[in-house]
């Protein structure tokens, strides 16, 4: 019972393909020569977001994030000190007209957050 507890207390919404993803990964695959539109798609399924520019340039992004519960929202005092720690990756892709890419990024982070009454962050004042 207390594992199926833990195992609901973490959510994720994304690409969970990135979430082994780190930057000589990529830098391997664009070696490969999957550095193509398509070779993407091989790697990773369609982008969360395209966004296109004149010149038929286009910038692909894939995210995935991540949220696990901290164990402390399992005890009695979880109202007040529960928290939990949100991971989040983003791969950026700059693709040339050619379906090539030009440029990316890869960026990572990891922050904890309070979400218990004794926790929380307060709004700043004006």
């Amino acid at each position: 019972m207390a594992l199926g507890i833990l195992l609901s207390a973490c959510a994720s919404v994304g690409n969970a393909k990135l979430e082994d993803v780190d930057e000589p990964y990529v830098k391997q695959a664009l070696s490969r020569g999957e550095g193509t539109k398509q070779g993407m798609v091989d790697l990773f399924g369609q982008p969360q977001r395209k966004i296109s520019f004149d010149g038929d340039n286009e910038i692909w992004v894939y995210s995935y994030r991540q949220y696990k519960a901290k164990l402390q929202n399992l005890t009695n005092v979880s109202v007040l000190f529960r928290g939990q720690n949100n991971y989040s990756k983003e791969l950026v892709l700059l693709f040339d007209k050619s379906g090539k890419v030009r440029q990316w990024k890869l960026s990572a982070s990891e922050e904890s957050v309070g979400t218990g009454f004794a926790t929380q962050r307060l709004p700043a004042e004006n």
